[in-house]
């Protein structure tokens, strides 16, 4: 073979290569863009707890967070979780904040059908919620969410009582809380902790909850091998995966619903997580 023609050839290989690479870049960023943020997860856990009042039967908590309104979220995407969620016939909802988006820019008609499909979640034992750092933003967060009949546990705890007058603690604390309150509870039972920055669990580790769930993390949005610690965010650098076992804590978080700075997702699909509580023992 010639030389000119060898040239050529590798000259043709190179621009063919160059071509792919463009091509696959191309649609991971299609894909993270249009695709996975618009998908929908919900993941169901069967969990056997035997420090669970066994009068509770199965409990079925659904947890949700970070919609992020007006980021890659919209109306239809509520409505499409709150069906969700009462198709699973929740006992407790909790939501861990960031409702909002803080570039969004709310008009009445945007509150008021929020707030009118978030009434429409039902449950045995009550819907709570605590606030996220995107929440801070905007004062009409809390009553929307009051309004549309959650309850707030931003630095507060309620205990639930079932038909036999078996009890569970679930507490929750604010964005950027002090979390003082929280040494002050003297309750000896089945406790759960409900807050937004999943790194807030190295300072309340010592309470010994048997649940503490968070979101804000968003599973990093992306995830791609090399470079998915370099995008972990403030308040979620220490734990930022669905699952940790810490002590006698068990620590989940959630992936959330919208995206934050930047509407992308990839290998972080948007979820919802239900988790079935149940004492075995005999």
């Amino acid at each position: 073979m010639r030389k000119e023609e060898k040239e050529e050839k590798n000259s043709s290989k190179l621009r063919v290569f160059i071509i792919l690479v463009i091509l696959i870049i191309s649609l991971v960023i299609i894909y993270g863009r249009f695709v996975e943020p618009n998908l929908l997860l919900v993941n169901e856990q069967n969990i056997e707890d035997n420090t669970l009042d066994k009068t509770f039967g199965t409990l079925k908590i659904v947890h949700f967070s970070d919609i992020l309104y007006g980021s890659t979220t919209d109306i239809d995407t509520v409505k499409k979780v709150v069906e969700i969620i009462n198709n699973k016939k929740a006992d407790i909802v909790i939501y861990t904040g960031d409702l909002l988006y803080s570039e969004t820019i709310l008009n009445e008609k945007d509150i008021n059908e929020i707030e009118e499909e978030l009434s429409k979640i039902d449950t045995t034992y009550g819907k709570y919620y605590v606030s996220g750092d995107n929440d801070t933003k905007f004062e009409s967060y809390s009553t929307l969410m009051e309004d549309s009949g959650f309850v707030s546990l931003n630095d507060d705890y309620k205990v639930l009582y079932n038909k036999d007058n078996a009890s569970l603690l679930i507490s929750g604390t604010k964005y950027k809380s002090n979390l003082k309150f929280l040494d002050d509870i003297n309750y000896e039972g089945f406790k759960i902790n409900i807050m937004h920055t999943p790194d807030t669990m190295d300072k309340i580790d010592h309470l010994n909850y048997n649940y503490v769930f968070a979101g804000h993390s968003l599973y990093n949005q992306i995830n791609i091998p090399g470079i998915d610690k370099l995008l972990l965010k403030n308040g979620s650098r220490l734990y930022y995966k669905e699952h940790y076992k810490m002590n006698k804590t068990n620590l989940f978080i959630s992936n959330g619903l919208g995206t934050d700075k930047f509407k992308f997702r990839i290998n972080s699909i948007p979820s919802i997580n239900v988790y079935k509580i149940k004492n075995t023992s005999k």
